[in-house]
């Protein structure tokens, strides 16, 4: 079904953190980019990978500890709510709880948040902590292209095994790589018995990661950053449409 935003396609009834971000009603609080994962399609910049600073959207924050700045921004651009994203936030936990609680006070328990996880660093201690700041959705960033995906199933069932105390969501957003499309759909197939969301965003090249995909093959579509044929390829797992499933 496709919605009114361009290029943006989805199954199923969409989260409420989809429906803010596509209206822009987000802030977007980039928590530090400090990563133990190396992506070789990581769409960071240089301003912004391994550097632990904090942004409000594209604010950079006095110092990492500037609640009152991000809470200013989210005031400033009529937030509903805000998704967490870097790096790891795993890897500044006390930092991105101290930021959840100091937005969800600003703005109510309806301030809708969602935060990006990589899965490496993923207990179920840190994400109980998460949960009790009363983050409403958990985005996981699985690592689909290896070969045993067990491991990381098992970090998203931590997060599923809490859904029924903290009513939040759970579910995976993932860049489209071209030539890797089965890959993805076989981890999907794994995995989608646990998840209420499926995001997949065009492949983006960015100057740290340009060399790389280029060595790779790709190459970018005319007057865009966004990778040629990720998108086609993002099309073929139109075929799940019992799942929640939102192509950007």
């Amino acid at each position: 079904m496709a919605l009114k935003y361009p290029k943006t396609f989805y199954f199923g009834k969409l989260t409420k953190g989809c429906l803010e971000c596509l209206e822009g009603k987000k802030l977007v609080l980039f928590i530090s980019g400090v990563c133990k994962r190396k992506c070789f399609y990581c769409p960071l910049t240089e301003t912004r990978m391994g550097i632990d600073a904090v942004w409000a959207n594209e604010k950079k924050l006095s110092k990492p500890d500037a609640v009152s700045e991000a809470v200013e921004e989210a005031r400033l651009c009529s937030a509903r709510g805000a998704g967490i994203t870097g790096g790891d936030p795993l890897l500044r936990l006390g930092r991105t709880i101290k930021y959840i609680k100091a937005l969800k006070k600003a703005f109510g328990k309806k301030f809708h948040i969602h935060i990006y996880l990589p899965t490496e660093n993923t207990t179920q201690k840190k994400l109980e902590s998460l949960a009790k700041a009363r983050v409403d959705e958990v985005r996981f960033h699985p690592l689909f292209l290896i070969k045993n995906t067990e491991k990381e199933i098992e970090k998203i069932m931590l997060a599923v095994s809490l859904k029924k105390k903290y009513k939040w969501k759970v579910g995976i957003e993932v860049p489209v790589i071209p030539k890797t499309e089965k890959a993805l759909i076989r981890f999907i197939e794994k995995a989608k018995k646990l998840l209420d969301f499926v995001n997949l965003n065009e492949l983006e090249l960015s100057v740290l990661n340009a060399p790389v995909l280029m060595k790779r093959g790709m190459t970018w579509k005319k007057g865009s950053a966004a990778v040629k044929s990720s998108e086609q390829t993002a099309a073929l797992v139109n075929h799940l449409k019992n799942l929640t499933c939102l192509i950007i």
